[in-house]
């Protein structure tokens, strides 16, 4: 979902989402586990959401 909302984003068209709001909609959406991990990019981390049902 956000990977689909970054090219919008950074052309100035359109907002990503607030850092840490995924983890509790998943949980609201019956995901019983959410599991969040910094993944290293070439220049930055990228926080990456693991839902399981």
């Amino acid at each position: 979902m956000v990977l689909s909302m970054l090219p919008d984003a950074l052309m100035g068209q359109g907002e990503l989402p607030c850092e840490g709001f995924l983890a509790p909609a998943l949980f609201r959406a019956g995901f019983r586990q959410v599991v969040t991990r910094k993944v290293p990019m070439v220049s930055n981390e990228m926080e990456v959401d693991i839902a399981r049902k």
